[in-house]
């Protein structure tokens, strides 16, 4: 709300309501969540890692609902982007049992799910970076 005064933008968030919830939820709510119960067995070294595919899910999620186009450069870029991420946590020290694969699975999701919000805001018109900023929080 701070920002908002000290940026003298007089927002009417409640016009948008059903908007920011839904960013909200899959752009705070749902990422922080999952990480916390992540956070259980890694460290933050390897949630970070676990993050880094958010930009990837992004790319895929808009490539199936029509947000962004496939190019050669692109896919090699996806290519990429995966080989580094499992690279980098293949290397950290993990616990093979079931609650390690968990945590993994959740640290991914949160990255799915700030790769639905992007892709969520892109589509929505009429609603300012700054408006999904402030009205997710």
């Amino acid at each position: 709300m701070l920002s908002a005064v000290f940026k003298k933008k007089n927002r009417n968030l409640l016009g948008h309501w059903r908007h920011y919830l839904i960013m909200g939820v899959f752009n705070s709510a749902f990422p922080f969540v999952l990480f916390g119960f992540a956070a259980l067995n890694f460290s933050t070294s390897q949630l970070s890692i676990l993050n880094a595919p958010a930009p990837i899910w992004a790319f895929v999620i808009g490539l199936f609902i029509g947000n962004e186009k496939f190019k050669m450069k692109r896919g090699l870029g996806l290519l990429l982007g995966m080989s580094g991420v499992g690279v980098l946590f293949g290397t950290s020290p993990t616990s093979a049992d079931a609650s390690a694969y968990q945590s993994i699975a959740l640290g991914l999701g949160a990255a799915f799910s700030y790769g639905l919000a992007s892709n969520y805001a892109k589509k929505s018109k009429g609603v300012e970076p700054f408006d999904n900023a402030h009205g997710s929080m």
